[in-house]
């Protein structure tokens, strides 16, 4: 949320509106109390790396994907993210309904837009969505990929389709008061929300409605809207069981006429 405030109420060099923020856990060095948070608390909570400007905290980037992707992103929180900590995504934009019953990295069955009023939105196929995440989370994707052996896909885009070569090309930047263009640093970003945030109260309610749990053991449930793995596993599970079945079907018919033969 904090994310997505800043990008909307900073004079940014980009002013394309903002579908989606992503924060994982893996870049988040504490909590903070209920009590004042100070300058000093956020910079310290989320200050990793460092930017192409030599400045403490890494930058903002711009990526965008298409709605199966943010998709995939949603399973890598839902699936990996139970497995490694730091993989646990706190995404603001998009939400997801997920059956823990169903095949793991197949969870999720079902991923949509959520509005600043809290609405759910169907996500348009073919359309491109503009996410905005630090430059560590971004540059992250490749590793999930290694760890999923590239069954789960995602690519980093520009606005116009092309995949992203070099994140330090979509950082985002802002102009200061006196007309100084910045790199928008991630901890910069929460500071600007909470200096001018009265209440947080609405992102929780609405957060808390961003995932879903579903559990069910219909076999419509457990098989729609299928990931790529998935896909891949019921393909290899229908393919055991017709093989198994032809077995079965040939021990009988060499039974019936090992039967006939008197044998």
């Amino acid at each position: 949320k904090a994310f997505s405030y800043s990008l909307e109420n900073l004079n940014l060099v980009d002013k394309t509106p903002t579908d989606i923020t992503v924060v994982p856990n893996g870049v988040i060095r504490g909590n903070f109390t209920k009590n004042e948070v100070t300058v000093s608390d956020v910079f310290t909570n989320f200050s990793l790396g460092i930017g192409p400007d030599n400045l403490a905290g890494y930058p903002l980037v711009t990526m965008y994907l298409y709605p199966s992707e943010i998709k995939a992103a949603c399973e890598i929180d839902c699936s990996l993210g139970k497995i490694q900590h730091v993989l646990q995504m706190y995404i603001h934009g998009v939400g997801y309904e997920y059956n823990s019953y169903r095949l793991p990295f197949n969870q999720v069955s079902d991923c949509f837009k959520i509005n600043q009023l809290g609405e759910k939105e169907l996500l348009e196929n073919n359309k491109l969505y503009k996410v905005v995440a630090d430059m560590y989370t971004a540059k992250m994707i490749g590793n999930v990929l290694d760890m999923t052996k590239g069954l789960i896909k995602i690519v980093p885009k520009k606005a116009n389709g092309e995949p992203i070569q070099n994140f330090e090309d979509e950082i985002v930047y802002y102009y200061t008061e006196n007309g100084e263009k910045r790199e928008l640093k991630g901890w910069y970003a929460i500071v600007n929300y909470f200096e001018n945030a009265d209440e947080i109260a609405d992102f929780r309610e609405i957060q808390n409605n961003a995932v879903i749990k579903k559990n069910s053991l219909n076999p419509i449930q457990l098989v729609k809207n299928p990931s790529t793995i998935g896909m891949i596993l019921y393909a290899v599970i229908g393919l055991l069981i017709i093989g198994i079945t032809f077995i079965v079907i040939a021990i009988v018919k060499r039974k019936k006429n090992h039967k006939k033969l008197g044998i």
